[in-house]
């Protein structure tokens, strides 16, 4: 808990830690780690893990911010101007974006005005993407919605995106723990992949088409080598269509091969 105000903790930040606001943040830990060398990980640890490297990887990004405005006014056109807590620049972060809430009642605005803030950059910044912008949500991580809507983006939409949680000791010392989403959300979203309603299956058939996929029948049974790859080419091809168009896939062909 923070004893004093947030914009007192913004100038704090801003005046003492301008270059090394990396040396705050506490709590971080090594990704989940599949201990079952025998077994293929559940798609629920996978997703755990690649979530977990990804909020490592941006901590140590962090470390090259360099803080160079607080209170940011951004032109929006409306008649109370929206302002940054606090704007730095990184070698490997690009843009960073900051916002400060000591309570659990103001997070949730926080958390969309931060997401609102790297829309408009990307706006007034022709070509510039999310994926050259880092936000950070300084704040208490107590609502559950503020919970759903971090792992959301942090997982589903892949954004650059690190929540940390302000902390003071009774000698008015800062800390910023990090905060990593609990397994619960991913098995939540493993639940979803896998449920049969959010699956469809279709079987395709094709005749032999002579010279590229051709029957064993008049080799003796022995299959032409040019019809070994065809079926991973129709698959592979298959594959890429689906996912240009959005729907991710499991794809794959076979042949069948014997007496007909």
């Amino acid at each position: 808990m923070l004893k004093i105000g947030e914009n007192a903790f913004r100038d704090h930040l801003f005046e003492h830690h301008k270059d090394d606001l990396a040396s705050l943040i506490v709590g971080r830990r090594e990704p989940v780690a599949w201990a079952d060398g025998e077994t293929f990980p559940p798609i629920r640890f996978l997703l755990q893990q690649r979530a977990e490297r990804a909020i490592n990887e941006m901590l140590d990004n962090l470390v090259t911010v360099v803080l160079t405005a607080k209170e940011l006014r951004l032109e929006r056109g409306e008649v109370n101007a929206t302002r940054v807590d606090l704007f730095g620049t990184g070698e490997e972060t690009g843009i960073t974006l900051i916002e400060l809430k000591k309570s659990g009642q103001t997070e949730r605005q926080a958390f969309t005005e931060l997401l609102a803030y790297a829309n408009h950059f990307c706006s007034i910044f022709p070509g510039l993407t999310e994926s050259a912008i880092t936000t950070v949500l300084v704040a208490p991580m107590e609502t559950r919605t503020v919970r759903d809507a971090y792992a959301q983006e942090l997982v589903g939409n892949r954004k650059n995106i690190v929540a940390l949680i302000p902390h003071e000791d009774e000698v008015g010392a800062f800390t910023l723990g990090v905060y990593y989403p609990d397994a619960s959300y991913y098995e939540w979203i493993e639940n979803n992949v896998m449920n049969d309603h959010s699956m469809t299956c279709v079987t395709l058939s094709f005749p032999i088409i002579q010279g590229w996929i051709d029957s064993d029948v008049e080799t003796n049974g022995s299959i032409p080598s040019h019809s070994k790859s065809a079926p991973n080419t129709v698959a592979n091809s298959i594959a890429h269509h689906l996912e240009a168009n959005g729907f991710h896939a499991l794809v794959y062909a076979n042949q069948k091969w014997g007496n007909f």
